[in-house]
This record gives C-alpha cells, structure tokens and sequence, in this order.
C-alpha cells in the first residue's frame, strides 16, 4: 500500500476519535486487530476491542494534535497531545503515540503509549 494511503486512514481513524465513533475506527481494522494499550491492557479482535472503547468512553470526546506522523508501506507512527474528560466532567491532559501496523489496508496492530501529564505543582519524578 502507499505511504499516502495509510496517511489517509490514520487521518480518518484520527478523525473518528475525535467524534468518540468507534465504528469509524474500527472499519479500518482486521477482524482480529490486536490492540496493546501499553501499562494498560491488551485488547484482540474488533468485538472486543468495541466493548473496551465503551467503557473509555468520555462523556465528550477528545481534543487532540496530531504533532509528528511517520509513514512506511505498511506503518503509521502518530504522536501529540490530547484532553479528555473523565465520567464526572474532570479534564486532563496526555501525551500519546500511537503505532500502526497494516495488513492490506486494514490495521491488523495497534501499540499505544498514553502518558498523563502531572498537573503543576505535583513533584513525583517521570521516567525519562
């Protein structure tokens, strides 16, 4: 596949999170997509990988940059910020990257590493 077609898809996988559409994403995926939210949990096939983006679900849905895109023949690197809102409506901020692996012109990989910020003020030490 061409390395601006998968641009294309993570443009509209990108623009389907920021909607909070989980069928948006999840079109551009294999049926047995494995999703590994790095610290977090690792999330396979697209029944499952639905159940898990509803319990994420923020009320509203996120706001975020898109600050450096790598693109191969069969990869996409995508990383920047985004806020979200929790159940009661607290906002907090992240980091992310996001990295892509494709089998045809679906994404049959994802790997996610989600980092949130310490708000001002807090002195415990991150990881550099």
């Amino acid at each position: 596949m061409t390395e601006a077609k998968i641009k294309e898809i993570v443009d509209e996988i990108n623009a389907a999170f920021s909607r909070n559409d989980t069928e948006g994403f999840l079109e551009h995926c294999t049926e047995t997509i494995k999703w590994n939210m790095v610290g977090h949990k690792t999330t396979s096939g697209k029944d499952s990988i639905r159940a898990f983006m509803e319990e994420m679900k923020s009320p509203e849905a996120p706001v975020f940059s898109v600050d450096k895109m790598i693109v191969t023949s069969s990869s996409a690197v995508c990383c920047g910020d985004m806020t979200m809102k929790d159940t009661e409506g607290a906002e907090a901020s992240y980091s992310y990257c996001d990295i892509y692996e494709f089998t045809g012109d679906k994404v049959s990989e994802m790997l996610s590493y989600v980092i949130k910020h310490q708000d001002a003020g807090t002195s415990e030490a991150v990881a550099a």
